[in-house]
């Protein structure tokens, strides 16, 4: 196989990678100078009133009384800290789930929280099966895919795998020691792959949480529009399957031509290597890291790209994050191979309502669909408009001393002409830590959680949180005493 050379290359970003690129970003903002420190603001000129492509139907009208906040999320349930003790609170500050596990997060359709170990409903109540498993994936549709601890053998921990239904009781166990990758509902069916003894296998999982056929295979691609997946059989041929694991045909393609690096959701897309990645040697991984990767369009079988790192964005877009080796980070739709952003960022970027959040010489901003910068590069850390579209929290760079960085948070809101205005953020304190874009469903993103440290020594340890109005500071849900 021959890959058509087009400009860049392609690897899942690792949590080890991105806490390298976070210390990177830090040295490089320390070498900034300080004429970086104007902001977006009422007050902006004529040349940084730009215009955001962001589509009105992707904007929901701002909640800017506490009334309304509340009635919004009068059916979710907000992560509450206390002193050491995690969990969820409803709308009156009453705890409906307690738990000593930090790690609560909504899955990407706002159903459900996974909170650690434990599955909850998004209004903090329990579900028919929670899982309990050491480490919890959301395959979509209610189906869930888990690691549970079977037994130790001579003093090291085993680990089986189970998919399970969070409204069901039960569990189906997969021959896998761990989860290695997995593929989200993608027309009907998702996908896990996972470590045996010997090699890596993968099944496709039905929407009733079974197996569609008893059959492994090595790899395997997501199920495209024609309702098939490209698989690599045992024997290290690439056939397609369909939704019943039949094979329906046969490729020219062997694991010696490529290997599947992951599925681009949403589309016909698969990222390849354009040699095999990975394999299981003696119970052992061995990497053969050698080529780089491109497209494989799974209908038509047409292969295009040459790319040095391209990392996929979440599991619900098809937009992935292109790297060159002397350029740095871009934008590609996959689903129309259309470059959006150039490659010229210093770290992989994210979009949210039209808007994409980059980093260039160590500070961060937004620019649109236009290539217009909508927020400056003002930025510390990551801006994500996530909420209802509108509005946002930036912890804004004021200045660089010998020793530190000083910075403080002030609130983001584009208007109805795409223009960035700028505002502080009524209550909150110096010392408070601000998190906002907790849900993926921008209606539900209405509220700042202000976190902070409510004991008298202040030694700034986080051990509170509140919810406020980010426009009059007032809080809406906070722990009832």
């Amino acid at each position: 196989m021959a890959l058509v050379k087009n400009g860049s290359f392609l690897v899942r970003i690792t949590d080890m990678t991105i806490l390298i690129e976070k210390v990177m970003k830090k040295c490089l903002i320390i070498m900034v100078f300080a004429l970086l420190l104007t902001g977006c603001s009422g007050d902006v000129s004529d040349d940084q009133k730009k215009t955001t492509e962001t589509e009105s139907e992707n904007k929901v009208e701002a909640l800017k009384s506490s009334a309304e906040i509340r009635e919004e999320l009068k059916d979710v349930a907000l992560p509450f800290i206390d002193n050491g003790e995690y969990g969820l609170m409803n709308i009156d500050g009453k705890k409906v789930f307690v738990t000593d596990e930090d790690q609560i997060k909504p899955t990407f359709d706002d159903k459900y929280y996974i909170a650690g170990s434990e599955i909850r409903n998004i209004d903090g109540t329990p579900v028919v099966n929670p899982g309990y498993g050491d480490r919890i994936f959301y395959l979509g549709q209610g189906i869930f895919v888990q690691e549970v601890e079977k037994d130790t053998l001579l003093g090291n921990e085993r680990y089986s795998v189970q998919v399970f239904s969070a409204d069901k009781e039960g569990y189906i166990d997969l021959p896998f020691r761990n989860i290695k990758k997995y593929n989200i509902f993608q027309n009907d069916i998702a996908m896990v792959k996972g470590q045996n003894i010997n090699d890596y296998q993968v099944f496709y999982i039905g929407e009733d949480g079974k197996a569609i056929s008893e059959t492994a295979y090595r790899d395997g691609s997501s199920f495209n529009s024609n309702g098939e997946a490209l698989v690599l059989t045992e024997g290290g041929e690439y056939i397609y399957i369909n939704k019943n694991g039949e094979k329906t045909r046969e490729t020219d393609y062997t694991a010696a031509d490529f290997s599947i690096q992951y599925s681009c959701p949403g589309t016909d897309y698969i990222v390849i290597s354009e040699w095999p990645s990975s394999h299981i040697n003696n119970g052992k991984e061995q990497s053969q890291d050698s080529g780089k990767y491109g497209l494989f369009n799974t209908v038509t079988g047409e292969t295009t790209g040459l790319y040095d790192i391209i990392t996929d964005l979440d599991d619900t877009n098809s937009f992935a994050n292109v790297f060159m080796e002397d350029e740095g980070w871009g934008i590609m739709d996959i689903s129309t191979e259309e470059m959006l952003l150039e490659c010229r960022y210093d770290n992989p970027i994210r979009v949210h309502n039209g808007l994409a959040c980059v980093t260039l010489n160590g500070m961060t901003g937004c620019i649109n669909s236009k290539k217009e910068e909508v927020v400056p590069l003002d930025f510390i850390n990551n801006i994500y408009f996530n909420n209802r579209g509108m509005w946002t929290v930036g912890e804004k760079l004021v200045e660089i001393t010998e020793v530190e960085l000083i910075s403080r948070y002030v609130l983001l809101e584009i208007d109805s002409k795409g223009n960035c205005v700028e505002s502080e953020i009524p209550g909150v304190g110096e010392n408070d830590e601000l998190r906002a874009n907790l849900f993926n469903d921008s209606s539900k993103n209405c509220v700042i959680e202000v976190c902070f440290d409510s004991n008298e020594d202040q030694d700034h340890d986080i051990d509170r949180n509140r919810y406020i109005n980010p426009w009059t500071g007032e809080t809406v849900i906070e722990l009832a005493e």
